[in-house]
């Protein structure tokens, strides 16, 4: 059986933003937690990735009915990928 999942009555619309920079880009991301009791989602935005403004990452992590493992890849997909 599948998680069984609870959603308000009206959805939270609002919208959280960050911003950031580095000598080659900028970026914008936007999150809103909608039906969800609360934010599942995670994301990632390292401009500065392995300590160089010439190299950037970026992701996006559904929690997909629980937010453990979206913190758990924001926390440490960074340090996976450049081992």
């Amino acid at each position: 059986m599948g998680a069984s999942l609870v959603y308000l009555t009206e959805p939270i619309t609002e919208i959280e933003q960050e911003e950031g920079a580095n000598n080659y880009l900028k970026f914008v991301t936007a999150s809103m937690q909608g039906w969800r009791l609360n934010m599942e989602d995670s994301h990632l935005a390292d401009v500065n990735f392995m300590e160089s403004d010439k190299k950037s990452l970026f992701g996006v992590f559904d929690g997909h009915g629980g937010r453990e493992v979206a913190v758990y890849c924001k926390k440490h997909y960074g340090t996976m990928l450049a081992d």
